[in-house]
C-alpha cells in the first residue's frame, strides 16, 4: 500500500497521462502534475487535503476522468470543472466540498456519471444539468444540504439510471415523469413495485415519513412526529405541540410580555388555553394570535413543525433576526411579522410557498407579499394579492416596516439641518451684495452730482467772459472739479505749464481786491497709468476773487 506524499519525480513526468493510486494511504495536498496530456486521475480513498485549482482545465485539459472521492478536500466546487469538455466521470464524493452546484455543469455533454454526495452543497439543484442531449446514467447528490424541489426536467436525461437525491433538505414531492422512468431499479432487485407511487419512493421517501436510507421502504410518521423534508434518514422528528409553544416563549422573552400570559409555560395547561392560541376540534392549534404584546427575541423556526397551524400573527413587537425558511412547512394561510426589526433576506422558498397571505392566486409568487423588503412599507407591513409595498426614502435594513414616520423624521431633521446652513449662507452673501450695491450706488450718486455741479458752475464761468472760455477751451467740461468758486470777474486770458504740475498767472485785475487761487484738479483716464479717477495728472491754479 502506498503512503506518504506523490514524489516529486513523478510530478515533473513530462508526458505522464495515468495517475492511478485509489484505494492507498497517501497524503498531501492536491498534487500538480506538469504534464499537459494527463486524462485520467484517481485519487479515491486516500488523505488528500486542501484545495483543488479552480484552472484545473487550463492545466489538465485532456482530463476524461476525474475521481478525488473520498479524501478530505474542503473549497467550493472548482469553476474550470465545467470547462472540462471531456470529462465523462467525475466524482467528489466524501469530502467537504461546499457552495452550490455550478449551473454550467450542464454544459458538459460527454458526463456519464456524476457524484456529489456526502458533501456540504447548498442551494438548489439546477435545471440546466438536465437536457436531452446529456449523456448522463448516474446523479448522486445525497447526503448534503440542497433544498427546494427536485427539477422536472431530470426526467429529459434519456439514459439515466441512478438518481439519489435522500438525505437533503428537498421539499415537494418527486415529479410523476421520474417515477415512470423506474429509477434506482437495480438497488432494488427483486422488490415488487405495485405503481408509480412505489417508484417515487425508490427516489425519495415522501415528507412525513421515514427510512433508513430515506427511499423504499417508507414508513409514515405518527400522530405526533413529522418530517420536513424528502427523502428523510432515520427517525421521525417528535412534534409535541406544547413544546413547540414553550419554546416560542423561552425565544421571546416571555416573561416581559404584556397582558395576562399566566398560563404560558404553565406544565398544568394545555396549550388550547394559552392566551392568543386557539385550537380545532381535534385540540390542535391552528391560530397563534399575539400583536403588540413586547415579544423581544427571534422566531423559532419550530413553529415550522405545527402541523395544523393556519394563523400566524407575531406583529408590531420587537422581533430581530431571520424570518426562518422553515414556517413554510406550517399550512400558513395568514402570516404577520410586519412591525418588527426582522432582517436579513427573506428565504426564496417561504416566498413560493402557496396559500400564504393569497400568494399565488394570481400566478404570480411574490416576496413582499409575505414581508415588505427593507426600503419599503405598508400599513400591514406586507403587501395584498395585486398590489405591492411602498418605497422608503431612505433604507432602514428592515423587513416589514409597518410607517417610514421614523426613517424620515430622522431624513428629515437631517435635511432640516443642511437646509439651515444653506439659508444661513445665503443670507449672509445676500446681505453682502445688498450693502455692496448700496455703497456703489451711494458712489455713483455723489459723483453724478458733483458733475453736475461742475457742469453748471463752468457754464457759468464761460459765460461771463471770453478770455475765460479761451483759456479752458481745450478741456472739457466733465474733466474739471471745482472746489471753490465766486462769481467770475473779468480777466486776461490764462497761461499755462507744463503737467503734472500747472500753474495759471493771471494779469492784474483793475478791481482793488485781493486775489486768491483755488485749485482746480483735471482728471485724465487716457493718460492716467493706474485708472484711477482720482490720479491728479494735472493741476490748475484758477484765480479766485477774494
Amino acid at each position: 500500500m502506498l503512503s506518504g506524499a506523490v514524489p516529486m519525480e513523478v510530478l515533473y513526468l513530462p508526458k505522464l497521462s495515468v495517475f492511478n493510486v485509489g484505494q492507498n494511504s497517501m497524503s498531501g495536498p492536491f498534487p500538480f502534475f506538469t504534464s499537459a496530456a494527463l486524462d485520467y486521475l484517481d485519487l479515491n480513498a486516500n488523505s488528500f487535503y486542501g484545495t483543488v485549482p479552480t484552472d484545473i482545465a487550463e492545466l489538465y485539459p485532456n482530463l476524461v476522468t476525474l475521481d478525488l472521492g473520498n479524501n478530505t478536500f474542503a473549497s467550493t466546487l472548482p469553476s474550470g470543472l465545467t470547462k472540462l469538455v471531456n470529462l465523462g466521470k467525475l466524482n467528489l464524493e466524501f469530502n467537504y466540498f461546499i457552495g452550490t452546484i455550478p449551473s454550467a455543469m450542464g454544459d458538459l455533454i460527454d458526463l456519464r456519471e456524476l457524484y456529489m454526495n456526502d458533501n456540504n452543497l447548498l442551494g438548489l439543484i439546477p435545471h440546466s444539468i438536465a437536457h436531452s442531449e446529456s449523456r448522463l446514467t448516474k446523479v448522486y447528490l445525497q447526503h448534503n444540504q440542497l433544498s427546494g424541489s427536485i427539477p422536472e426536467t431530470l426526467s429529459e436525461i434519456p439514459n439515466l439510471e441512478d438518481l439519489f437525491i435522500d438525505g437533503n433538505k428537498l421539499t415537494g414531492t418527486v415529479p410523476l415523469e421520474l417515477c415512470h422512468k423506474d429509477l434506482n431499479q437495480i438497488h432494488f432487485h427483486g422488490v415488487p413495485f405495485s405503481d408509480s407511487r412505489d417508484r417515487c419512493q425508490s427516489i425519495a421517501c415522501p415528507i412525513n415519513s421515514k427510512s433508513e436510507f430515506g427511499v423504499f421502504p417508507c414508513i409514515p410518521c405518527g400522530h405526533e412526529r413529522f418530517t420536513p423534508y424528502l427523502g428523510r434518514n432515520g427517525q421521525c422528528l417528535v412534534v409535541h405541540e406544547k413544546h413547540i409553544l414553550d419554546t416560542l416563549y423561552q425565544d421571546t422573552n416571555g416573561p416581559d410580555w404584556l397582558g395576562g400570559v399566566e398560563r404560558w409555560y404553565n406544565p398544568n395547561v394545555p396549550v388550547c388555553m394559552y392566551e392568543g392560541v386557539e385550537c380545532n376540534n381535534d385540540g390542535h392549534v391552528v391560530n397563534i394570535t399575539l400583536p403588540a404584546m413586547e415579544l423581544h427575541g427571534t422566531i423559532p423556526s419550530k413553529l415550522g413543525r405545527l402541523k395544523h397551524l393556519r394563523r400566524l400573527d407575531l406583529s408590531n413587537n420587537a422581533l430581530y433576526g431571520e424570518v426562518p425558511s422553515d414556517l413554510r412547512f406550517s399550512p400558513l394561510e395568514e402570516l404577520n411579522l410586519g412591525g418588527n426589526r426582522l432582517e436579513g433576506p427573506l428565504p426564496p422558498l417561504l416566498c413560493e410557498a402557496a396559500d400564504i397571505n393569497g400568494n399565488g392566486q394570481d400566478g404570480d409568487y411574490r416576496c413582499d407579499v409575505i414581508v415588505c423588503s427593507a426600503g419599503s412599507w405598508h400599513p400591514f407591513g406586507r403587501a395584498e394579492p395585486g398590489t405591492s409595498c411602498f418605497p422608503c426614502h431612505s433604507d432602514s435594513g428592515m423587513l416589514g416596516s409597518t410607517t417610514c414616520a421614523v426613517q424620515n423624521l430622522f431624513s428629515m431633521g437631517r435635511n432640516a439641518v443642511q437646509e439651515t446652513h444653506v439659508l444661513y449662507y445665503a443670507t449672509i452673501v445676500i446681505f453682502a451684495l445688498g450693502a455692496l450695491a448700496v455703497f456703489l450706488f451711494s458712489i455713483v450718486t455723489v459723483r453724478a452730482r458733483r458733475r453736475n455741479y461742475n457742469a453748471t458752475a463752468f457754464k457759468s464761468m464761460a459765460s461771463d467772459g471770453d478770455s475765460f472760455t479761451d483759456g479752458y477751451g481745450n478741456m472739457r467740461e466733465e474733466e474739471l472739479d471745482v472746489m471753490s468758486y465766486n462769481p467770475p470777474v473779468s480777466s486776461a486770458p490764462l497761461s499755462t505749464s507744463s503737467p503734472p504740475e500747472m500753474s495759471v498767472a493771471s494779469t492784474p485785475i483793475p478791481e482793488p481786491s485781493a486775489i486768491s487761487a483755488s485749485t482746480v484738479t483735471r482728471r485724465s483716464r487716457e493718460t492716467s497709468p493706474t485708472d484711477d479717477p482720482d490720479t491728479q495728472d494735472l493741476w490748475l491754479d484758477v484765480p479766485k476773487i477774494a
